[in-house]
């Protein structure tokens, strides 16, 4: 089987696409199990967003140790 090497444009893409599926997920579990409402896509757009900012930064520190 051959290898795959993706590009730093795809692995960013893939990783955007993990954390979308992550937080629509989270988002799912929170309206199935904590009765939680969204009122709006926007808000689902909002947590994607912010996960997409903080993660780097996450990683940051995990690449320094």
């Amino acid at each position: 089987m051959d290898s795959v090497v993706l590009t730093k444009w795809q692995t960013y893409a893939w990783s955007g696409f993990g954390h979308s599926v992550w937080v629509i997920w989270k988002t799912r579990n929170a309206i199935c199990f904590d009765g939680k409402i969204v009122k709006s896509p926007t808000e689902i757009l909002c947590l994607i967003y912010s996960w997409l900012t903080y993660w780097p930064g996450l990683q940051k520190d995990l690449i320094s140790s």
